[in-house]
């Protein structure tokens, strides 16, 4: 009786092996993120082929034990037991790698420093300002704000770790001072509306592509980058970063690493970001919204937005690989939002994956001029006037210009560059060098400008209205 019991126990954890591989891989491919995965990277194409099939190993290896070694006693017993062992290793890591790839993005690491955000918007007025913060005990915070013309104001927190300090009505272009409880004063300037008479230009600096946690990312250019950007502080308006800030995305100790060295520049510039497929990564997006959305959305459809900043528009898309994660409810908001914009202001659209660039054929796949990209979007963006495309995704600079739309590649923030083996027929400049871009809008012109990480100036042009 104890030995049918027994085998009873074997014959069940043999079951469980396909099935909960099964399991697995429906979960593992109804995340966001994970059919771009396994379409544009050979290596993780064949590891998730290979986690998956862990369940099918020892059925299969059962089943010649049966068909071959049913008179050889001894050895079906020595076959058997090594099965037996090998069904159960293989279900204990299939339930442990999904038990752990549901716990990360759960899991914090520590407190995380302010980052100053702009707020979603659409319309007339100034967009509002929101400082994140992010504590690993749930606490109130308590933030002071004002400026040398308005007295202060205490702004408070919701209770709870997700921190969202709104700063309301701000005057454009007056410099204000905020100080969280127990830290030091910390000042920014307002952004400026070119639209008003007498407004300065105003300055935003494109760059993506950090992957901090990976030890192949140059932190010493991106740490001469951001010191550059911060001595400018007074100089520069707005900085827009495009994804893949993170190695892995569901890892917390990459974003700690990532906020902890983005913290003392965007703490006092305000930022604009877009989502990244290594940010993505196995539910990492959850991570993003805590840390990054500046009105704290938990779904992942939370992840386009747009923010008006006087006459320039910026749509922010979710975009990772390409079109495998856009939904028709984005597209369909997209051409909306481009629909109401008028014909004599700035159309901006943010992604982390490009449309037209060039690149290198990597892994078989060819990494430049997106097809599916471009068939969907582009005549989306020619129908509706878009004046700029800025993504990353490529580890390159690059400007490129197609029916009147200039796209613009900048994905050198830090992550290995790429070697470029094909150039787009739609390309009118291209470096593969570390480096960022920055746009000088006014109310006619925006001038596009790329520099190298150190500094120097690499190519100029100039977009009219």
């Amino acid at each position: 009786m104890a030995k049918k019991k027994l085998n009873r126990f074997w014959a069940l954890i043999l079951i469980l092996n396909p099935i909960a591989s099964l399991a697995l891989g429906l979960w593992v491919f109804s995340l966001p993120g994970t059919l771009g995965l396994v379409r544009w990277d050979s290596f993780y194409r064949l590891l998730v082929g290979l986690v998956l099939s862990l369940g099918l190993w020892a059925p299969v290896l059962w089943v010649v034990g049966r068909l071959f070694l049913r008179k050889r006693k001894w050895l079906a017993k020595i076959w058997g037991v090594g099965v037996a062992a090998l069904s159960a290793a293989i279900l204990a890591f299939t339930l442990g790698a999904w038990g752990y790839l549901i716990a990360q993005p759960m899991l914090k690491s520590g407190d995380k420093p302010p980052v100053l955000l702009v707020s979603s918007h659409s319309g007339a007025a100034m967009p509002d300002l929101t400082l994140a913060v992010w504590t690993k005990t749930p606490q109130q915070l308590t933030a002071s704000l004002g400026s040398e013309t308005e007295p202060t104001r205490s702004i408070l927190s919701d209770s709870g770790r997700v921190h969202r300090l709104l700063f309301p009505k701000l005057q454009p272009e007056r410099v204000y001072t905020y100080q969280l409880e127990g830290g030091e004063s910390v000042s920014f300037r307002a952004l400026p509306d070119i639209a008003l008479e007498g407004s300065k230009p105003m300055k935003v600096v494109f760059s993506s592509d950090v992957h901090y946690g990976s030890s192949k990312s140059s932190a010493e250019k991106t740490t001469r980058m951001m010191d550059q950007w911060l001595s400018r502080k007074d100089e520069i308006d707005l900085f827009c970063l495009l994804g893949d800030i993170t190695e892995l995305g569901f890892m917390d100790s990459d974003w700690q690493d990532a906020l902890d060295s983005l913290s003392p520049v965007f703490s006092q510039i305000p930022m604009i970001s877009v989502i990244g497929n290594h940010d993505l990564l196995f539910q990492g997006y959850r991570h993003y919204l805590d840390y990054l959305h500046p009105e704290g959305r938990t779904s992942f459809e939370d992840l386009y937005r747009r923010v008006d900043i006087g006459p320039v528009h910026f749509l922010l898309l979710n975009a990772v690989w390409g079109t495998e994660d856009v939904s028709r409810e984005q597209l369909a908001w997209l051409e909306a939002q481009l629909a109401s914009i008028p014909k004599d202001h700035w159309k901006v659209v943010l992604s982390h994956a490009y449309y037209y660039a060039s690149g290198s054929t990597f892994a078989g796949e060819p990494w430049y001029d997106n097809r599916e990209m471009i068939r969907i979007f582009g005549p989306i963006f020619e129908k509706r006037g878009v004046d700029l495309v800025v993504s990353g995704h490529n580890h390159l600079l690059e400007v490129l210009e197609h029916a009147g739309v200039t796209y613009a590649v900048v994905g050198v923030m830090g992550a290995p560059l790429d070697t470029i083996t094909y150039r787009s027929p739609a390309s009118v400049w291209c470096r593969d060098v570390h480096g960022w871009m920055e746009v000088t809008w006014t109310a006619r012109e925006a001038t596009l400008q790329f520099f190298q990480w150190d500094g120097v100036p690499l190519f100029s042009q100039t977009l009219t209205k």
